[in-house]
């Protein structure tokens, strides 16, 4: 099952993060923000669902870093 991306991209803004995915010709990313770093990027080697890109970049998310926002 695909994760959904609204669901993903609620959770992000939830805890005030940034996202953005990122094609050119020979790569393509997905990169979550705590603006201005990138603390979270998935590189793709082939097309992938946008939603399973943003979860894998999500994963590398140390998410003790960042609480959800009250």
């Amino acid at each position: 099952m695909e994760p959904e991306i609204d669901l993903l991209i609620q959770e992000l803004e939830a805890h005030g993060l940034s996202w953005d995915i990122g094609h050119q010709p020979r790569l393509i990313e997905a990169r979550v923000w705590h603006w201005p770093h990138v603390i979270g990027r998935y590189r793709a080697e082939k097309i992938e669902p946008v939603a399973t890109m943003l979860a894998k970049a999500m994963m590398e998310i140390d998410w003790r870093k960042y609480p959800k926002l009250k």
